[in-house]
């Protein structure tokens, strides 16, 4: 009994097979997502075949000579893979040819096909940039300055209203600030503050959050170095955020 029930079975299996519509090999796509395969170098007569570019650069090894044999002409294959003549990638992206179409490596800060995409440096990593307070508006950072400072030009940086109308000091002038800056345990600056008193700095609220322990630096200084007198580490029960 069990000899003709499996006839019957496989009877039944073939003829489903040949019913309109049915198919017995998938697409390329479909087979592709099932078995995977690392793409095979040349092989001998493989080179007697007519070029094609499914077999000649998806199947195998791309090269300049499997894609000479797809278009058959110098000058075709050179166009074809010479995406990057026009300098696509943007914000001093490298781009990397390929048959038909590039890829653009970008730089760090920067995504996109294109790198055309500047990533959001928000108000919880290095201040948003910004010399005194930051605030998020609309998924941007927004800059500004204590009482007795103005924003600068740059939109990051802020200016005396006490000094003269110029941008910055002059090369051997040193200019004293109410400002304060605040240094992690690696010896870098995060966080930037306003002096109050004598025992109070006012900062950022995020900046209580980004360091374990940190010291804030105090004094005369020109702009760019960090100030010469150190303050000790301060402890988190001296810490108040609103």
């Amino acid at each position: 009994m069990a000899g003709p029930l499996c006839l019957v079975l496989l009877g039944v299996s073939l003829a489903g097979l040949l019913l309109p519509g049915g198919s017995v090999f998938l697409s390329p796509e479909r087979a592709s997502s099932v078995l995977g395969r690392v793409r095979r170098a040349n092989s001998f007569l493989e080179e007697m075949k007519k070029g094609n570019l499914e077999r000649e650069c998806m199947e195998e090894t791309c090269s300049f000579e499997e894609a000479r044999e797809v278009f058959e002409d110098t000058a075709k294959t050179v166009r074809a893979g010479a995406r990057c003549e026009s300098s696509p990638c943007q914000n001093e992206g490298r781009c990397k040819d390929g048959l038909g179409e590039y890829t653009c490596a970008c730089l760090e800060g920067y995504e996109g096909k294109n790198c055309e995409l500047s990533m959001r440096k928000l108000c919880s990593v290095d201040n948003g940039g910004c010399e005194q307070f930051c605030r998020e508006e609309q998924s941007s950072v927004v800059c500004s300055c204590a009482s007795g400072y103005v924003l600068a030009d740059n939109g990051k940086s802020c200016v005396s209203t006490g000094r003269s109308g110029r941008a910055g000091p002059g090369p051997d002038e040193h200019v004293e600030r109410k400002l304060a800056l605040l240094v992690n345990e690696e010896n870098e600056g995060f966080c930037g503050g306003t002096i109050l008193s004598e025992y109070y700095v006012l900062t950022a609220a995020h900046c209580l959050q980004q360091a374990k322990k940190f010291t804030v630096r105090v004094g005369k200084w020109p702009h760019n170095p960090l100030p010469p007198r150190l303050a000790g580490p301060l402890s988190r029960p001296y810490l108040w955020s609103h």
